[in-house]
């Protein structure tokens, strides 16, 4: 995968940051990296060694159950958020859409920036993308990828 231009889109300093490692690494499909990355707080090559340990072949994609088994890792729980929490309603409550996009956090940033973080699944093939107190960090920023699943990522006690 040739490495992203940021300067063609807005792409999140933290994400930038994160291409550097994946090109530095030479690593592909590393999507479920940046997200675990970004949400947690570990250095991108803590986890990706992680990931691979535990069964990710590199320059592939990651498997689910070893992105959810890097969370419980880091100390993190995966809620699956419903749909008609994260869509944006009319003062009436008639909703204004009925589905979720990767410009959505940008869109109705209220519903979004909220202290929580979120893992997005987006309708590419495999592709989960991060969002973080409203913003998201990833390469669909600025364009409208519809969004199959919302994660809400939280720390344990």
């Amino acid at each position: 995968m040739p490495a992203i231009k940021h300067e063609d889109k807005k792409l999140s300093p933290e994400f930038v940051a994160l291409e550097q490692c994946r090109t530095t690494t030479g690593e592909n499909n590393d999507c479920a990296i940046k997200v675990i990355t970004l949400l947690t707080g570990q250095p991108y090559n803590s986890v990706l060694r992680a990931a691979n340990e535990r069964g990710r072949v590199p320059g592939n994609g990651t498997p689910w159950n070893i992105i959810m088994d890097l969370f419980d890792l880091y100390g993190y729980s995966v809620k699956l958020v419903e749909d008609d929490e994260m869509l944006p309603r009319k003062p009436d409550g008639t909703l204004i859409c009925t589905t979720i996009t990767t410009h959505h956090p940008k869109r109705f940033n209220k519903l979004w920036a909220n202290g929580a973080n979120y893992m997005l699944l987006t309708c590419r093939k495999r592709h989960v993308a991060a969002v973080m107190d409203g913003t998201l960090h990833d390469w669909t920023v600025g364009s409208s990828k519809r969004v199959n699943g919302v994660y809400q990522i939280i720390q344990k006690p």
